[in-house]
């Protein structure tokens, strides 16, 4: 660790309490760029969601008091003050922690190749069946037939074909989700695959919190629970699952957090696990100090064999070109 990084980490340590922190100015800069980004209007959120989405709910309260201390929960880029700073609750579909929308200014024509990709290969005829309204802050583009589409409705149909694939069976599936967020691909599973059960779990506090509400707003919390982070080791072994999706969520954590969800996973009977980091082809997780380590090794220590891997639009050369969000990799491991 060099002298620059511990100066840097010590002081984020410090500054974190009160929801600052610094950056290296190359980082700034890319996040200043990166910003920039159409205006949109989404429909307001319906009154009663409104009583719900609020900072001071005691449910959040309780929740973040449960999840305080807890190993799992050591966060390098979900701090409580970063979200409160940055996230409008009525808004948490938008441009944020969650799902980058506008960020480094994807056009219109961007979101349509997109599109038309899902739409070419959705073998599970989810695309036009499953619907956006761009409630809670959601970006959206209105599609050739009026419909309107989002990255949260093309990345979940791109993975939910992925998913089955992997499993070679197009219903019934039973998904372990780590890192859900706020249920943005149960939500899609659950509405629009036949006899899928999706559960639901996350380290931050509000993602529990909101995938519980967004689940519920959607109507299938029949067939999408939420495991709080405190009752995941005890409850999810009682569970049998298909797959279990880490999208966007291990590179965010420090490594040893990604090992306690290894950990658990060792006592789960699940045998293949899909991925998709942030970096098409490295396993970086965030430190504390800014530091990046790999953690790829994690996975062969608990008996997980590196099976496959491909871009996100695999089917494509020119989708892997000009589509969406286009520098990731899905990657799959077995056991």
């Amino acid at each position: 660790m060099t002298l620059r990084r511990e100066i840097l980490g010590g002081a984020n340590r410090v500054l974190g309490k009160f929801g600052v922190q610094l950056l290296p100015y190359r980082e700034y800069e890319m996040m200043r760029k990166s910003y920039e980004g159409p205006d949109w209007e989404s429909p307001p959120a319906p009154p009663e969601a409104q009583a719900v989405l609020r900072w001071d709910n005691p449910d959040l309260a309780a929740l973040e008091a449960r999840y305080a201390g807890h190993p799992a929960a050591a966060h390098t880029q979900w701090g409580k003050g970063q979200l409160r700073s940055t996230i409008d609750l009525t808004r948490f579909r938008g441009d944020n922690h969650y799902v980058h929308q506008v960020r480094f200014n994807p056009g219109e024509a961007v979101y349509f190749m997109t599109a038309y990709y899902v739409r070419d290969i959705d073998r599970l005829g989810l695309f036009g069946t499953l619907k956006e309204d761009g409630l809670f802050g959601a970006y959206t583009v209105r599609f050739q037939d009026g419909s309107l589409i989002s990255r949260d409705l093309l990345d979940s149909i791109n993975q939910a074909n992925m998913i089955a694939r992997v499993l070679g069976t197009t219903s019934g599936w039973r998904v372990l989700d780590i890192g859900a967020g706020y249920g943005r691909l149960a939500h899609r599973l659950a509405e629009g695959v036949a006899g899928a059960h999706v559960t639901c779990t996350d380290a931050v506090a509000l993602s529990t919190f909101l995938s519980r509400f967004y689940l519920k707003f959607r109507g299938v919390d029949d067939r999408a629970d939420v495991v709080a982070l405190d009752e995941a080791a005890t409850t999810l072994p009682q569970q049998p699952f298909d797959i279990v999706t880490n999208i966007h969520s291990f590179p965010e954590c420090p490594k040893a957090a990604i090992g306690w969800w290894l950990d658990r996973l060792d006592a789960i009977a699940v045998k293949k696990l899909l991925i998709v980091p942030n970096r098409a082809d490295q396993f970086l997780s965030t430190e504390a100090d800014g530091s990046h380590l790999d953690f790829m090794h994690l996975f062969e220590d608990h008996g997980w064999r590196h099976a496959h891997s491909e871009p996100i639009y695999a089917q494509s050369e020119v989708a892997q070109r000009c589509a969406l969000y286009r520098h990731f990799k899905f990657h799959v491991f077995e056991r």
